[in-house]
């Protein structure tokens, strides 16, 4: 080897471990790059996952509040209803009463509605054909000539004033007043 090759592998030498050393810091640089990058993403990536996280927990907690309030709703409705029913029983069975234990119901509403004893009672048209003499008789109230579209029950009538006594009406008042109780009952 002559002294110009020595120059040329020398040169050569040094360049390799010059290559080799920058490819060196290169990949030492490029490995802080993606470790840092990695960090990063990792940082970002648990920033993600607890906001998800936090989200959801919010979002399953509003869905088992309504669910729970839903649940509470459908419960009062039914009870409700059930109160309900237990009204249109009532007066079903009120309307359905034998004839004589209904004449003498008229009878006993006539009397404890009746203020002064001058009023008229009026029935439905069914009712006045069916109990209208007896319950004149059992009141000493005279009966009208005018009738109501009323399912049972009674008007009395002094002058211009007039006193509902339906079984409708009655129910429906008894309703606000026998209802918590009822409720009590059926739910306690």
């Amino acid at each position: 080897m002559n002294g110009i090759d020595k120059i040329i592998e020398r040169i050569n030498a040094e360049a390799r471990s010059e290559a080799e050393a920058v490819r060196s810091e290169a990949e030492k640089k490029c490995a802080e790059i993606a470790a840092e990058f990695s960090r990063s993403a990792d940082a970002e990536s648990k920033k993600i996952l607890d906001a998800g996280a936090g989200a959801s927990e919010a979002y399953y907690s509003r869905l088992v509040g309504a669910a729970d309030m839903e649940a509470r709703r459908a419960l009062l409705n039914m009870k409700q209803e059930l109160i309900n029913e237990a009204f249109v029983l009532a007066e079903k069975k009120i309307l359905s009463m034998p004839e004589d234990k209904y004449i003498d119901f008229l009878a006993r509403l006539a009397k404890s509605a009746s203020k002064t004893g001058k009023e008229e009672i009026i029935l439905s048209a069914k009712d006045k054909s069916i109990a209208g003499a007896k319950l004149a008789e059992l009141t000493g109230l005279k009966i009208s000539d005018e009738t109501r579209d009323i399912n049972g029950g009674l008007y009395l009538k002094d002058g211009n004033i007039e006193t509902n006594c339906s079984v409708a009406t009655l129910i429906e008042m008894g309703r606000n007043e026998l209802g918590p109780q009822l409720a009590n009952m059926l739910f306690n």
